[in-house]
């Protein structure tokens, strides 16, 4: 009995004539082929996508180190006017008034309470608010809005309220003669308060030290 080998069993061949078993082979010869050369273009395709985001990936790292500015802020260290630590802060206690840019502003300080207005010019606007207590470390004021206190009141129905910030924020303050205070944005460099990059006092208007003077009662 003619022994038959396991490649024709297997692939059902064993049965065909000579010819037929070449053509066989042939078919199945150009079926291996197709499916190295599918496998060929998917590992070929795989590592030129690689190698087409391995440029990208490098030119964006570039940018980022030939333009640090647009992307990361830089740290604000400067100051506007000379710190004295030794601030007394009961002398805050009375009404001020600023100019802040376009926003005519009020302090009012009672103890540790404080209360801020800014009033555009524009009748129909909102007037931004921040009401709240403090406390004060040498000539840091840091400002800690009460969410729970409620919106200053106003004769006039038209006038309406919206916060100023949700979240603490310091400021630097200095006496100037008997009748002005000087605030300021707490610099990066103060590491004992967290500051933000802008105080939300002067954060939509270009100006960087508030002169506060004192309202006669």
């Amino acid at each position: 009995m003619t022994k038959i080998h396991p490649f024709l069993q297997k692939f059902g061949l064993q049965n065909l004539s000579p010819e037929s078993r070449f053509i066989g082979f042939v078919v199945l010869g150009f079926g291996v082929v197709a499916i190295i050369s599918v496998l060929l273009l998917a590992f070929g395709g795989i590592n030129s996508n690689k190698e087409n985001k391995a440029p990208k990936r490098h030119m964006l790292a570039q940018e980022l180190i030939e333009k640090p500015a647009e992307l990361i802020p830089l740290k604000r260290n400067d100051l506007f006017f000379d710190r004295n630590k030794n601030f007394d802060p009961v002398k805050m206690n009375g009404n001020w008034q600023a100019a802040i840019g376009k926003y005519t502003a009020v302090l009012q300080v009672d103890k540790n309470v404080f209360q801020i207005i800014l009033a555009s010019p524009d009748p129909l606007a909102s007037r931004r608010y921040s009401v709240g207590t403090y406390k004060a470390l040498e000539d840091i004021i840091m400002l800690n809005p009460r969410l729970d206190w409620p919106a200053p009141k106003s004769e006039s129905k038209r006038v309406k309220y919206e916060r100023l910030t949700t979240s603490p924020y310091p400021v630097i303050a200095l006496y100037k003669g008997g009748d002005q205070m000087l605030w300021q944005n707490a610099p990066q460099s103060e590491g004992r308060v967290a500051a933000p990059y802008k105080s939300p006092l002067m954060l939509t208007e270009k100006v960087d030290v508030i002169t506060w003077k004192r309202l006669k009662e």
